[in-house]
């Protein structure tokens, strides 16, 4: 039994011997590979000019895919059949991943589906193999500070989200890294413990917190920051700041 993770992802699968070289496609984030030997990870092929001039190598007569539900996918040639032993045709691979790297897979899947060519929310920056930090960028306006009587506008913000060990069942540690005047958020954190369920898509979350920060959503009667929740109250005419659509389209 081989035991290798996915150079992208880190999901982690465990294949029979017998499929050393067989090209596969990681089931999470669809990164294509080759199975390692014994020696490891080392020679999984994350390039994929080399997986895909194999598989272009190969008669489409000799090759058969496999797509059954093993959280992994393979697009290998068959293995020539030996006495006593039957030809392969569905390898079987199963996950050793904890429910809670299952979830952690599971945003970094809908993170990316999301937000990859989502003009106004981009995922910057993600620690960890699965991530369990993100920086989100936000290309909204929001109010910066107040100078007086005047209103100082940002168009561009970044929020830090971290994932802790009791997470999903207690909600992300989320901060500003940008300025920002809001009656819910200070510099150290963006109060979201109030809504947050262990069934929220971390997705939507990041969709919820641009929707704070262009003012579409505020709550004046509970505020971390109570200058802004005064300033808020007198100019609800003025709100939202940015009334753009932040969730992006279905895929």
């Amino acid at each position: 039994m081989i035991r290798f993770s996915c150079p992208k992802c880190g999901a982690q699968y465990d294949i029979e011997d017998e499929f050393v070289g067989v090209h596969a496609v990681c089931e999470v984030c669809n990164t294509k590979m080759v199975i390692p030997g014994a020696g490891g990870v080392e020679h999984v092929v994350a390039g994929f000019a080399d997986v895909q001039s194999a598989q272009e190598a190969t008669r489409e007569s000799d090759v058969v895919s496999s797509s059954e539900n093993f959280g992994i996918s393979f697009d290998a040639p068959v293995n020539p059949p030996r006495q006593g032993v039957p030809s392969v045709t569905a390898p079987v691979a199963t996950y050793k991943t904890s429910p809670r790297q299952r979830r952690l897979l599971a945003d970094l899947k809908s993170m990316t589906e999301r937000f990859s060519s989502f003009p106004l929310i981009r995922v910057k920056s993600s620690f960890g193999s699965p991530p369990e930090k993100y920086v989100i960028a936000y290309n909204v306006k929001g109010v910066e500070r107040i100078d007086g009587e005047r209103i100082v506008y940002r168009n561009y913000h970044e929020v830090e989200i971290k994932l802790p060990g009791t997470y999903p069942r207690t909600p992300p540690l989320c901060r500003m890294l940008t300025p920002v005047f809001h009656p819910n958020i200070e510099p150290a954190v963006i109060c979201i413990g109030d809504h947050w369920t262990a069934a929220e898509r971390l997705c939507d979350l990041v969709v919820r917190i641009g929707e704070m920060i262009a003012y579409q959503a505020h709550n004046v009667k509970s505020p971390l920051d109570g200058e802004a929740a005064m300033w808020t109250d007198l100019h609800l005419d003025m709100l939202p700041i940015d009334s753009s659509d932040l969730t992006p389209p279905d895929l």
